[in-house]
């Protein structure tokens, strides 16, 4: 592999996720497919084909974000990749960056989706829809919901790679056949993660700064922390 720029790194590593990318949204619109015909039950078929949509989407996100974890985590741990002529921050970064392409990428076909999904229970509504008319506050909140997400992904991404990372450390420094304390930081940081996570996202609508700032903080931290660990131990243990 002779990529030595961050634009071709990114690109490669990009191109390799989003194969899964196409897979999940093959698997999704078969899904929605198949529940519209076989879950109708006397149902409008326009109605079910929307709901099935919209639960479609939020099962595909949670996968492909799980996808997307394990091959950062692949990509991270690969001697092949380590190999390539550029620093093993740059890696790092393109790896989490192409994978929040990813998550962009799947929102929108899954947003073009369910739009087309929606199209034909709109035109039947008794009100007419008119997108002129749409309130300054409901697109507001749209777009405040995408930073939200945006942030969350990125989160997660830079979360995980910590664990991981952590859990080379801890492996380096303890003696031999301790996998079972890997696996239980793992376990704990992740219940640790999950409480943190989970207070930070409670709240109403105006409550909406005080997550995102906090996305922001354990964004730097933990991003800190994967380049250092990235640099001082992951690299020359996969070496």
């Amino acid at each position: 592999m002779r990529m030595k720029s961050f634009k071709a790194v990114f690109k490669q590593m990009f191109l390799q996720k989003v194969k899964y990318i196409h897979l999940v949204l093959l698997i999704q619109i078969i899904t929605i497919i198949f529940l519209a015909l076989f879950s109708n039950k006397g149902r409008e078929f326009n109605a079910v084909l929307s709901e099935v949509g919209l639960t479609s989407t939020v099962i595909a996100d949670l996968a492909i974000t799980t996808i997307l974890c394990w091959q950062n985590e692949r990509i991270n741990s690969s001697q092949t990749w380590q190999l390539i002529p550029l620093a093993s921050s740059a890696k790092y970064i393109a790896n989490v960056l192409s994978s929040v392409l990813g998550c962009i990428y799947i929102f929108i076909i899954q947003l073009l989706i369910n739009f087309i999904l929606l199209l034909p229970y709109l035109s039947a509504s008794p009100v007419p829809i008119n997108i002129n008319n749409l309130e300054y506050g409901v697109i507001h909140d749209y777009f405040r919901l995408c930073v939200s997400l945006f942030l969350l992904v990125l989160v997660i991404f830079i979360f995980v790679s910590f664990v991981n990372f952590l859990s080379y450390l801890i492996i380096n420094i303890l003696p031999t056949n301790t996998k079972w304390i890997r696996l239980l930081v793992i376990v704990v940081l992740t219940v640790v993660a999950t409480y943190i996570f989970g207070y930070t996202s409670t709240g109403s609508i105006s409550d909406w700064l005080k997550p995102n700032v906090q996305y922001i903080i354990d964004i730097l931290i933990f991003g800190s922390f994967d380049l250092w660990l990235i640099n001082k131990y992951v690299e020359s243990k996969i070496k």
